[in-house]
């Protein structure tokens, strides 16, 4: 059988999910079987995977009860000072001084610490990640449902298209016929009317004449 590591290793997901369960329900056992039923592992991984670097940060005691730090932990007014304890009692003080302003800022650095005490690239890469997670307690936390399984944040709704503008109503136009009369003002539609007439070359002067003549009866009234 391996040798446990002297440095804990808890993956993040599992580090949050437990801790808002903590919140919630704080006479939860931390144990193999209701850890197993929480992140939804087989219990030998969670024993193996979660609970031995919680045992081992002292934020639960081996019957999976939480220790005073534990009891700080779960509780966000007290939760960064909790983090001060756990870091000072699990880790040596040449690792805290790679402490960055950011988890970003030493990572290479703090991931480097425990390459050189002979863990492979993978282990010390989870160390790392752990160390992390106690070392900037102030970053923000991702919110997590009521079972305890981390959430993803919604997407932003995308804008909501405008409705296109209905245009106004327009009443038809319609141009009064050749047969109205218009009446109305100085702004009444003019209508003007272009008549051509056919006139025979074999009509009398007399004929040309009642043609004007009727004429001037129906269409000017005259």
């Amino acid at each position: 059988m391996a040798k446990p590591s002297p440095f804990p290793v808890v993956p993040g997901k599992s580090w949050y999910s437990l801790r808002e369960k903590a919140k919630i329900s704080p006479n939860t056992k931390l144990n193999s079987a209701n850890v197993a039923s929480i992140l939804g592992l087989p219990e030998a991984s969670a024993q193996t995977n979660v609970l031995r670097g919680l045992r081992a940060l002292g934020v639960i005691d081996d019957q999976g009860i939480l220790s005073p730090a534990g009891e700080k932990w779960r509780v966000d007014s007290s939760y960064e000072d909790a983090c001060a304890e756990i870091l000072e009692a699990s880790y040596p003080e040449d690792l805290r001084l790679l402490i960055g302003k950011s988890a970003a800022d030493g990572r290479d650095a703090v991931q480097g610490w425990f390459a050189r005490k002979g863990f492979g690239d993978s282990s010390a890469r989870q160390m790392a990640a752990t160390f992390q997670l106690v070392a900037h307690p102030s970053l923000e936390l991702p919110k997590v449902a009521s079972n305890g399984s981390p959430t993803k944040a919604p997407l932003p709704r995308p804008a909501a298209k405008r409705a296109p503008e209905k245009a106004a109503a327009v009443a038809p136009v319609v141009a009064p016929s050749a047969h109205q009369t218009v009446h109305g003002g100085n702004d009444a539609p003019k209508v003007h009317l272009d008549i051509q007439i056919h006139i025979p070359a074999s009509a009398t002067a007399e004929q040309i004449d009642l043609i004007f003549s009727s004429m001037a009866k129906h269409l000017y009234g005259r």
